[in-house]
């Protein structure tokens, strides 16, 4: 049965923060709960220290690690595990995909030596894990995680009885022997200029663009926005926040504003995204992708306009005030009328 939005909510809430956290990543079975638990890379003796399972293997290699799942409450739990793909969530986070979804990538490479667990309060079980890779996997970056998870029943409004799933988990970073692609893409860029409403004022470039990680490497960026107008002429630059960890195939939206850009025709907005290997064994080349837009000064022509139309009517005034009064005034090259006269007779 499916659990209601806010306890979804909830749910997804707990497992963001268990996956991206460094460490042992820990759980609770819902707010106010006592029932803890933790899990993290490890040896047979326990914890060892590491952040992630993290290893470069060859196609057709197999290797052996371990997690360790620590019960920090004062009851006996019984957890299941299970291992599945990670994905890049749409704000850039790190998130796998639930129980339910069938993996298809490295959580088909994963197989653990136990699928549940009963966990004694304050101790630490530890369960071999076994990392397969096939012999035709694809070279690159290939990350899943294993879920150490608690199912609780709740009731929702109705009175039911609803199931919801707490879980937690650590990743599994594989990267596979081959020749590595660290390549991003900028699609869907948007530029768009906003004027101010003061004609002595700038206004300010939208700009809004997607990365997609299309090669075969986990990838951060560098990034720059700069605003051109004509002749090239460089009227503003912006350098944003890097990206988060791209998995291959994420993609995530960005937008930023370069503001001080005055309306002056055809402007141009370019994005430069440099990629970055976070495991630092190359060093990609940067991508760039740019779009124009038309900034018409409507404010500073309309008030352009209002000014000369005063002018051309005050140089008017002038003119009709300044012209002579003719009404009465004899004509001087007109002829003197004759006048006629009768001597008396």
């Amino acid at each position: 049965m499916r659990a209601p939005l806010a306890l979804l909510a909830a749910v997804a809430l707990v497992v963001f923060a268990a996956v991206t956290t460094p460490g042992p990543a820990a759980a609770q079975a819902g707010p106010g709960s006592t029932r803890t638990w933790s899990i993290a890379p490890a040896t047979a003796d326990g914890i060892d220290g590491r952040a992630h399972l993290v290893h470069d293997l060859a196609p057709g290699q197999a290797v052996t690690d371990a997690v360790a799942v620590t019960n920090h409450a004062t009851e006996v739990l019984r957890l299941d595990l299970y291992a599945n793909d990670a994905f890049t969530t749409a704000d850039g986070g790190f998130d796998l995909l639930p129980r339910a979804d069938e993996p298809v990538d490295a959580g088909t490479w994963i197989t653990l030596a136990a699928e549940t667990l009963e966990v004694a309060p304050g101790a630490t079980a530890v369960v071999p894990v076994t990392i397969s890779v096939p012999a035709d996997a694809e070279p690159g970056d290939h990350v899943g995680g294993v879920v150490a998870t608690l199912v609780t029943t709740s009731s929702d409004g109705a009175s039911q009885q609803v199931a919801v799933e707490h879980r937690v988990g650590t990743r599994v970073y594989l990267r596979v022997d081959g020749p590595l692609e660290p390549r991003l893409e900028i699609s869907a860029l948007d530029v768009r200029h906003h004027g101010s409403l003061s004609p002595v004022s700038a206004g300010s470039v939208d700009v809004a663009y997607t990365v997609t990680n299309i090669g075969n490497i986990r990838l951060s960026g560098r990034q720059e926005v700069r605003v051109t107008g004509p002749f090239g002429t460089e009227l503003g630059r912006v350098v944003l926040p890097d990206l988060p960890e791209l998995l291959p195939g994420a993609a995530i939206e960005q937008r930023t504003s370069v503001s001080g850009i005055s309306p002056l025709g055809r402007l141009t907005g370019e994005v430069t995204v440099t990629p970055v290997d976070l495991d630092g064994e190359v060093e990609p080349e940067p991508t760039t992708a740019s779009a124009s837009t038309w900034a018409v000064p409507w404010i500073q022509l309309l008030v352009l306009g209002l000014v000369a139309a005063l002018a051309v009517r005050a140089i008017r005034r002038r003119r009709g005030s300044a012209a002579p009064t003719t009404a009465g005034t004899p004509d001087a090259g007109a002829p003197e009328p004759e006048i006629a006269t009768t001597a008396p007779g």
